[in-house]
């Protein structure tokens, strides 16, 4: 699928070889591997809180870009991101993928197959996929960021507890579980996070709100490139 794709933020595929077993996927080489490796055991555990809005902005532009090519992800979350030799983000693993018949929700990915901790109440309750639920699971992606890879949730072990917990009681991940997480960024989180899926924000401000959170010299906000 990715073949069609070309975007900086978007794992880019070269070739597919699917004449006999096994069959083979030729994609760019990332030496950096995963970013939740990045976070957890490489260099990703000192970075700044700067250096990891920057690394989300960057995989925002790359999810947006897939939905302006009418392409929902449907499994965003830090494994699936990979990193160039220079650290630049890119959008990997497109399994769950599938491209929109113009605007309308894919309900055809059984709900025994989905991660919870990643997933909005819809998608939860019965299969619903949008390109909303990319956004929600994008606030779970930047909560991995911002905690350098610890697992979301991390307090509820119970999966159908987790369920039970964010569609029926709208738990939503705490502030005070997130490392150096600033009011105005939470509040981007939060609206990821909306029950409603009509509700939650495009892209673009969520990119804007992000951007918005890293204070230049001057004490001025600025939005990053």
């Amino acid at each position: 699928m990715t073949h069609r794709f070309l975007h900086q933020n978007v794992v880019q595929l070269y070739g597919v070889s699917t004449t006999r077993e096994p069959m083979y996927v030729v994609s760019e080489c990332l030496g950096n591997g995963s970013l939740l490796y990045h976070l957890r055991e490489g260099g990703g555990r000192c970075i700044s809180f700067r250096e990891k809005i920057d690394l989300a902005v960057q995989m925002a532009y790359g999810i947006d870009y897939l939905h302006s090519q009418l392409c929902i992800h449907r499994n965003v979350c830090a494994k699936n991101v990979l990193l160039s030799e220079t650290n630049i983000p890119k959008i990997a693993n497109f399994r769950y993928a599938k491209i929109l018949p113009g605007e309308k929700t894919v309900l055809q990915l059984p709900v025994e197959e989905l991660h919870t901790r990643w997933y909005p109440p819809e998608v939860l309750e019965s299969g619903h996929f949008s390109t909303k639920s990319d956004i929600w699971s994008f606030g779970i992606l930047l909560t991995e960021v911002l905690t350098n890879g610890k697992l979301p949730y991390s307090d509820v072990e119970c999966r159908e507890q987790l369920k039970w917990m964010v569609v029926n009681a709208g738990y939503r991940m705490p502030r005070s579980q997130l490392i150096d997480c600033p009011e105005q960024l939470y509040e981007v989180l939060s609206s990821c996070w909306r029950s409603q899926p009509t509700l939650r924000p495009k892209f673009e401000f969520v990119i804007t709100g992000m951007s918005d959170c890293v204070p230049l010299d001057n004490g001025y906000m600025s939005t990053l490139h």
